[in-house]
């Protein structure tokens, strides 16, 4: 490989390594009513995220996030509503303090996963053996659900339906330049979100 081919691999490896820039930035709200997902979002990978009748919709994306170009602030309260439409089971997610690249590289929060047997604040891994869980998962899957995200000096404090529903302390919080995106995740779920509201937290 001569040098011209080097720097070219080089340059290829630097730009898939590296999130997007940042086009928006807090406080960021997206109520979805519009026909295309805009330059504001994107995906590393193909995936099937759509908007549909006014709000983001997934069915089948495999864990390929959808991620938002805005870099999350170290303490931060994020709302959205979602539901799903055709399943028993809500398995309804999204990813914070990610790297804006690659799946589970921040924390994850799921609500009834695994068909409607566990919530969880997992960090870094969905099947992490120290996750945070929730058993039974109080999960309506025929209801639309409002989560409020708090994180504030490495806690994060989680509310559904506005009472408190989870929280988890870690010692060692997640934030940086590889840890400071957000996006909405799916498995294979008739997933809905919208409402979208990020704004900094200030006590």
């Amino acid at each position: 490989m001569n040098r011209r081919e080097t720097c070219l691999s080089f340059f290829l490896l630097l730009i898939i390594s590296c999130a997007p820039p940042v086009t928006v930035s807090v406080p960021f709200t997206d109520d979805f009513e519009r026909d295309r997902l805009g330059d504001n979002w994107y995906m590393i990978e193909n995936a099937d995220w759509e908007i549909k009748n006014g709000a983001l919709h997934s069915s089948n994306s495999k864990n390929v996030p959808l991620w938002l170009k805005l870099k999350l602030p170290e303490n931060v309260i994020i709302e959205f509503d979602a539901w799903a439409e055709k399943t028993n089971f809500c398995d309804l997610k999204c990813e914070i303090f990610a790297d804006g690249r690659i799946h589970a590289s921040g924390y994850i929060i799921i609500l009834g996963g695994w068909k409607n047997q566990i919530s969880t604040i997992a960090r870094l891994d969905e099947h992490e053996k120290t996750r945070i869980e929730k058993r039974p998962t109080e999960c309506d899957p025929k209801a639309r659900h409002h989560f409020r995200i708090i994180r504030y000096n490495g806690k994060i404090e989680w509310y559904l339906n506005d009472k408190p529903y989870m929280e988890r302390a870690d010692k060692e919080p997640l934030f940086g330049s590889k840890h400071n995106r957000f996006a909405f995740s799916n498995w294979m779920t008739d997933a809905y979100y919208d409402n979208l509201s990020i704004r900094e937290y200030k006590p």
